[in-house]
Order: structure tokens, then C-alpha cells, then sequence
């Protein structure tokens, strides 16, 4: 058998943002369980650093540059991507995100806008481009990664129109997940914590550093969920501590505000 045809019997799978960090690590793990991969970026050299690297280690990897808001460059991309798969796509990872940290004395909208046309135009629009090749084999699954931050409702760190847009995403792929399943495709969500990677300083999490992951072990973690076909929410302490926060926050308003008139005296 050529190496072609055996790909060619391979699932196949694209990451946007696959590049670097958590993209590159999903890569990763997918090569090695038997995918053939595509990859999608901005970023050239980081796109063929990572095939080269996929491919030193016996996988099939391709790879277009292409930006997640440019719909019809990222709807070309896609479907030669699939084209090298035979016509067929199994999976979809919406990885490409956009992070700023924004400080309170701002109001930069044009960074905010920016945010938003990433992480969630760019999310319907990667969902665009895959949704007729899947809606046509009657089979495909859906991931996005979303943050475990979007699961505070009230937050005043500098990631809040981040974390916004994620809880976004959130409300989104919750739509999506009603409309595909009539077309047996599978939508989930992941919410990851903290994760070591160029992307994201992690000097700013206010966490301790057993919450911090590398993107490796966020890699393995998500490519259960994606085995399974299920939503998860890691890590499981970090999602603890949000829930208990966020069963304290009316406590802590009422509080206040009944402290309110004896702070004036």
C-alpha cells in the first residue's frame, strides 16, 4: 500500500491556531493517535516548524496560512485541507484565540472589537467552512476551546472582555450543538484553566502553580474529551474554587450593601 492511500484510510482532523502552543500540542497528540492532520495559522514558520516536526515522527501533517476572521481565505484553506484528506473531515478543533489584557483606566474598543472578531466571528466562520463537508457525510465532530475563566460571571481582571467572549463561544457552540445533531455531528466544549504557553503570561493567573498546565498535559486531557465526545472542565480544583466563589457573591453583595449605611457614619 502507498503512503498516500494509508492516510488516506487515517481520520483526519484540522486545528486553527495550530502553530504553536496548545494548538501545536494538540497536533501533537493527534498524529499520534493515527490522525492525518491539517493546520492553520497565520504564522508560516511556525506552521512548518510544527509539520516538519509532525512529520520527522512518521505522521501526515499539512498545513495553510490563512486568518480565522478572513472568511473566504479561511473557507479556501479549509477546503484544500480537505481535499488532501480524500474529501472528508472528521474533526474540527477551534483553537485560534485572541487574549489581551486590558486595564481598567481604557477603553480601547478597537482591541475589544478585535477580541470578539476572533473568538467568536472567527469561530462561526471556521464552523462555516467545515459545516458542508460534515452536514454532507452525515458524521464530524466539533470542539472548541473555550476557558474555564468564562465561567466567572463577574470578574474585574484585565482578561475580562477575554473571558466575555468566550462566555460567548459558550452561548454559541450551545446553539450550534442543537442544530448539528440532526446531522449527526457532534459539538463540544473544553474549558480549560491556566496553560503554560507563549500565548497566555502566566504571571498574571492569580493562581498557584499546581493550576498551571503545560500544553501537553491540556493536549492529553482534551484528546480524552475528544475520544469520549464530552464537554469537560479542567482543572477540577480550579473549577471548584470558581463555583464556591460564585455561591458567595450574592452573600457578599447583600453584605455590603447592608454595611453600607454604617460605613457612612
Amino acid at each position: 500500500m502507498r503512503p498516500e492511500e494509508a492516510d488516506s484510510m487515517k481520520p483526519s482532523a484540522i486545528v486553527t491556531g495550530g502553530g504553536r502552543g496548545l494548538g501545536r500540542a494538540l497536533a501533537c497528540e493527534l498524529v499520534a493517535a493515527g490522525y492525518q492532520v491539517g493546520l492553520i495559522s497565520r504564522n508560516q514558520d511556525d506552521l512548518q516548524k510544527t509539520c516538519h516536526e509532525l512529520q520527522e515522527c512518521g505522521g501526515s501533517a499539512h498545513y495553510r496560512i490563512a486568518d480565522v476572521t478572513d472568511r473566504d481565505g479561511l473557507a479556501a484553506a479549509v477546503s484544500q485541507l480537505v481535499e488532501s484528506f480524500g474529501g472528508k473531515l472528521d474533526l474540527l478543533v477551534v483553537n485560534a484565540a485572541r487574549i489581551n489584557w486590558v486595564k481598567e483606566e481604557t477603553f480601547p474598543t478597537e482591541v475589544i472589537a478585535g477580541i470578539f472578531q476572533t473568538n467568536v466571528t472567527g469561530a462561526i466562520y471556521s464552523v462555516s467552512a467545515v459545516a458542508q463537508t460534515m452536514m454532507a457525510q452525515r458524521s464530524g465532530h466539533i470542539v472548541a476551546i473555550s476557558s474555564l475563566g468564562s465561567l466567572i460571571s463577574d470578574t474585574g481582571s484585565g482578561l475580562k472582555y477575554y473571558y466575555a467572549s468566550k462566555a460567548s463561544l459558550n452561548a454559541l457552540f450551545a446553539a450550534f450543538k442543537r442544530h448539528f445533531r440532526r446531522h449527526g455531528i457532534a459539538i463540544n466544549t473544553i474549558y480549560p484553566g491556566w496553560i503554560d504557553t507563549d500565548m497566555f503570561d502566566s504571571s498574571r493567573a492569580d493562581a498557584s502553580d499546581q493550576d498551571v498546565a503545560t500544553a501537553k498535559e491540556a493536549a492529553a486531557t482534551i484528546m480524552l474529551a475528544i475520544a469520549e465526545k464530552r464537554d469537560v472542565v479542567f482543572p477540577r480544583r480550579s473549577y471548584r474554587a470558581i463555583r464556591y466563589q460564585q455561591l458567595l457573591l450574592p452573600l457578599r453583595r447583600k453584605a455590603k450593601k447592608l454595611l453600607a449605611p454604617l460605613r457612612g457614619h
